[in-house]
């Protein structure tokens, strides 16, 4: 996951150029992750299941998708689709770049909620959840974020 992480923070912040935009932003983009994430969890059972985490996602990326169209310069998102398209050339680009977002969003949620305890709590459910659903399984099914992403497509073509 660490890889992905950095993968993130290479889009967010060499490509698309777009963290001090998240971060001038920071407590409203926060707040809606949380809300997207309490409704997905709502049920804090410890082994989430694949509707919970699609669900999540399902919310989310949207989400992302405007942010990165919203803080990001004409210039900078068509140099940011080109490398996305060059990374993963299955994805579409702008999907892509939402799913890499929304990890990065993550993880500055998830710092930024450190002195709550309240939003603490949510992070790291949202996190554990997450996290537990993609462990449970095996590495041949283990829904990476590209897997993920992968189904949500899969689920939004319907």
């Amino acid at each position: 996951m660490n890889e992905v992480i950095g993968t993130a923070r290479y889009a967010v912040e060499e490509q698309l150029c777009i963290a001090k935009y998240f971060h001038h932003n920071r407590v409203s983009i926060c707040a809606s992750i949380e809300a997207a994430g309490e409704r997905a969890f709502f049920s804090g059972e410890a082994d989430p299941t694949q509707i919970q985490v699609v669900a999540f996602f399902t919310e989310c990326l949207p989400f992302a998708a405007r942010l990165v169209c919203a803080g990001s310069s004409g210039a900078e998102f068509r140099d940011a689709s080109i490398w996305a398209r060059h990374t993963q050339p299955s994805i579409d680009p702008v999907s892509l770049l939402a799913m890499l977002s929304l990890i990065y969003l993550m993880e500055m949620g998830t710092r930024e909620a450190s002195r709550d305890f309240r939003r603490a709590s949510v992070w790291q459910r949202i996190h554990r959840q997450v996290d537990s659903y993609w462990s449970a399984r095996t590495p041949a099914d283990a829904p990476t974020p590209m897997r993920c992403l992968k189904l949500v497509q899969a689920l939004g073509s319907r």
